[in-house]
């Protein structure tokens, strides 16, 4: 009886203990290579540039890095940045992401601390069979920061309903938060360069100064983030009369990042007045 009652518990114990030291998803996947299924059963490799990242909570975003106009399918099919839900049993991973009216279910063909190969078993019918190749990265992210984050980007969210003035200025304030954030990222890494295309913002950097696109609030990537045309383009001048209200541009500094956060705090000085 007593080895049966420690038999019993080794099989309770056994699978727990497994799972302790499994590797686990909630990080930051690097996408960096894709094979697409052909027909004929040969397969096509495409050198990829997007992230997936898995959050305790269940939140889960993709990132697409790099958009072309020929571009092969991916999960989320064009937008730069969506967040959403996740969830796994056992090899089975399901994602569903805003905007997009089903869910993509994967297979977890292998996972270890480094690496995580997927592949998707159900979805559009042009993905299925398609290959993904995931490299842990830490490249967006710092001890206080995550640019990934559904949290950092929630003005990118296109609401469900027309915002009034005050909503809409939390909209913006988020936006130049994200900004702020993401150059003391820059800092606190001590990354020698930034990268304006990740950011999906109408502000141009320059080696003096920062500005704002012409006619940006009409601009694709800007009205995404808006319930309409209207609400971005009343946005957009919330944006304008922030930078405006720059009398002199703060310089100095180590180097142009520093100059960059000083000006948007100005700008969000105005907005939250």
């Amino acid at each position: 009886m007593p080895f049966r009652i420690f038999s019993f518990l080794l099989l309770l114990i056994i699978p727990t203990a497994c799972n302790l030291f499994a590797p686990g998803i909630e990080q930051t996947w690097h996408i960096v290579k894709m094979e697409l299924a052909e027909n004929d059963h040969e397969s096509e490799t495409i050198y990829y540039d997007a992230f997936l990242s898995f959050y305790d909570d269940g939140s889960t975003s993709f990132f697409n890095k790099y958009e072309h106009e020929d571009e092969e399918p991916t999960v989320a099919h064009q937008p730069l940045y969506r967040a959403g839900q996740w969830r796994r049993h056992g090899k089975e991973l399901v994602i569903t992401l805003r905007n997009t009216e089903n869910s993509t279910k994967f297979m977890i063909n292998s996972i270890d601390s480094k690496w995580l190969v997927l592949e998707i078993v159900d979805g559009p019918k042009e993905t299925l069979g398609t290959i993904l190749k995931c490299q842990v990265s830490e490249e967006y992210k710092s001890k206080s920061f995550d640019l990934l984050a559904p949290q950092s980007n929630q003005w990118r969210t296109k609401p469900d309903h027309k915002e009034a003035r005050a909503e809409l200025n939390t909209r913006v304030l988020a936006h130049v938060d994200f900004l702020l954030s993401y150059f003391q990222m820059i800092n606190d890494n001590d990354q020698g360069y930034f990268e304006p295309r990740v950011l999906q913002t109408p502000f141009q950097f320059f080696s003096n100064g920062i500005g704002l696109r012409d006619d940006f609030e009409k601009d694709e990537p800007w009205v995404s983030g808006f319930y309409d045309d209207d609400n971005a383009e009343q946005g957009g001048k919330m944006l304008i009369n922030g930078l405006r209200s720059i009398e002199d541009y703060p310089g100095g500094g180590k180097n142009f990042t520093e100059g960059y956060q000083k000006a948007l705090l100005l700008i969000k000085e105005y907005l939250e007045k």
